[in-house]
């Protein structure tokens, strides 16, 4: 099936680590190639939270396990 300009709005959220970063350039390619002309792509991604002085000690782990898998996927 052909799904070039089929789409008013292509939302992503919380893929960032599904994909390495040299799969990026392709996934967003293919986000805009969908896209009808004028359309919109929204990509939402986590806030680091380890910014944040009231950052609990669950939440800080959870930074460090996304600071090692984004590591992993090439975003250093």
């Amino acid at each position: 099936m052909e799904w070039s300009n089929q789409f008013d709005l292509v939302n992503q959220r919380f893929l960032i680590a599904g994909l390495s970063k040299s799969e990026w350039p392709e996934a967003v390619a293919e986000m805009f190639r969908v896209l009808k002309p004028a359309g919109v792509v929204q990509l939402a991604e986590r806030v680091p939270t380890h910014m944040s002085a009231r950052a609990g000690s669950a939440m800080a782990r959870h930074d460090e396990l996304f600071d090692k898998m984004y590591g992993t996927l090439g975003f250093n």
